[in-house]
């Protein structure tokens, strides 16, 4: 059963050009710096957008799995990181702004 996965992963990757050029990049990798190369499904699952729905990295059925897929599809995950993004910057400016001079330089001297 597990060579018909394989294979079945291998041909999938090899048909598409995005996944066909990236494994190769992996393989590249692998090559120059004496790495084990990885299997085709455990590449399959992790590095490609339907192998979400196989993948049991979080421990969710596959509904779970085909709506964390549909998440991504939709765009959620950029805009969550755009947003994180801006209000962490804010919140940094804030957070300076509120400290002294005096806490700054005791900061710095507790920190070397």
């Amino acid at each position: 059963m597990g060579n018909i996965i394989e294979t079945l992963c291998r041909r999938f990757i090899h048909t598409i050009p995005q996944y066909r050029k990236s494994w190769y990049d992996v393989v590249d990798f692998c090559n120059r710096y004496d790495r084990e190369l990885p299997t085709y499904k455990y590449y399959f699952i992790q590095n490609t957008s339907i192998g979400t729905l196989f993948s049991k990295r979080w421990g969710w059925s596959f509904f779970g799995n085909l709506w964390l897929y549909m998440g991504m599809k939709g765009g959620w995950l950029r805009t969550y990181n755009i947003f994180r993004d801006e209000n962490m910057k804010e919140c940094r400016e804030f957070l300076e702004s509120c400290l002294t001079e005096e806490m700054k330089d005791e900061i710095k001297r507790t920190i070397k």
